[in-house]
């Protein structure tokens, strides 16, 4: 059964995303700083990657034991050539929106071709590295999505599998640590080593994921460390030297990990899994989440849609919230498309990629990864 609460946060978050994103004009940005409302977890891609890894670490755990490692590999495939599809289809469309902004005069700051020729934009897209800001780290997941199968192979066979990516992490921010200099600003989201081991470490938890539930203690045990934990980190952090408020101004950006497991676990105690969803709005943020790699591309394209309007209209901060409230607006609506109509959401899943990878015969008996029920009783 799909864990519905897992979709309703990743929509949420491409939803976030994309306002975080939303760059105002040079007037409220020199006012207020590029992030002109504070968020949570700064930009939600975070939880956007971690998410999405939990989702793949249940489904691709499920695929192993049913169908073993061949249907796995191809499962992976067909997700990373899909992602590739709608990087191409959001780059595509920001291409254009770009350049006619810049037709008219509009240069932002952070949404500029930077006079890159055409023919090396479409060479970017394709050779996954993209002149525009925001693509890179996109790209950088479509190689998380090819790896992935593999993983989930060798971590079902070797169970330290995962110290490989975290052992990656902790020597890279060792080697921050020991050559940074001063006033060196903490890279989290920039570094493809941070990104590597949120996702694969989400994963890990995700195929683990009714043990981890049932090792965990009950919430009323402790709500108190978790409740002193978030007030030192987040909200005293102008009196506390430990605390970064999501910046890395102090290189702890592994806190941004712990932060994710802890709302995990909040969430998982305080709303049951089977829980049925009622509220249209929420519906649609969970029709949103369902078909996220599809809506994350449409994000990129809002955001520098959005962007660039703002700097023709720069200056009105009630004019930033109307096109914060429009983006937000929008995505409940695609939600609600996707959700009612089957051949919309049909063509936005681009099933036809499978095609490519055609299906090889059943696994053979005793080539499929025994669930972990199989292995208790066995034991």
């Amino acid at each position: 059964m799909r864990d519905n609460r897992l979709d309703v946060i990743r929509g949420l978050a491409v939803i976030l995303i994309t306002i975080s994103h939303t760059n105002p004009g040079p007037v409220l940005n020199a006012q207020f700083g590029h992030y002109y409302i504070s968020y949570f977890f700064f930009n939600f891609a975070d939880v956007f990657v971690a998410f999405s890894g939990l989702v793949c670490g249940i489904v691709y755990r499920k695929a192993a034991e049913r169908e073993g490692a061949p249907a796995v590999i191809r499962k992976g495939f067909i997700r990373a050539a899909q992602l590739f599809l709608y990087n191409a289809l959001a780059f595509a469309g920001v291409l254009l929106i770009v350049a006619l902004f810049n037709s008219i005069g509009v240069h932002t700051k952070h949404h500029d071709l930077g006079g890159a020729p055409w023919a090396q934009a479409f060479m970017g897209t394709v050779f996954l590295y993209a002149p525009i800001e925001f693509f890179n780290i996109l790209n950088f997941y479509i190689l998380l999505l090819g790896i992935l199968p593999f993983f989930i192979l060798a971590q079902l066979r070797f169970r330290w599998t995962i110290l490989i990516s975290g052992a990656l992490y902790l020597g890279y921010e060792a080697f921050r640590f020991l050559t940074r200099t001063q006033g060196d600003a903490g890279t989290f989201f920039a570094s493809p080593v941070a990104w590597q081991f949120l996702f694969f470490g989400a994963v890990c938890i995700g195929m683990y994921y009714t043990r981890v539930r049932d090792a965990l203690p009950p919430l009323n045990r402790t709500i108190g460390p978790i409740l002193l934990y978030f007030l030192v980190t987040h909200f005293m952090r102008d009196q506390s030297w430990i605390v970064h408020n999501f910046s890395d101004k102090y290189d702890l950006g592994f806190l941004r990990i712990v932060d994710l497991v802890l709302v995990c676990y909040l969430i998982d105690r305080l709303v049951p899994p089977d829980v049925k969803i009622t509220a249209p709005v929420v519906q649609s943020m969970a029709a949103v989440g369902a078909n996220s790699l599809f809506c994350f591309s449409v994000s990129l394209m809002l955001c520098y849609l959005a962007s660039n309007v703002l700097t023709l209209v720069d200056g009105h901060r009630a004019v930033y919230l109307v096109v914060l409230l429009c983006e937000i607006f929008a995505f409940l609506a695609l939600g609600n498309l996707l959700r009612r109509n089957e051949g919309f959401r049909r063509l936005t899943q681009i099933r036809w990629v499978e095609k490519l990878f055609p299906a090889g015969r059943s696994s053979v008996p005793g080539k499929t990864f025994p669930s972990a029920s199989v292995r208790s009783q066995s034991r």
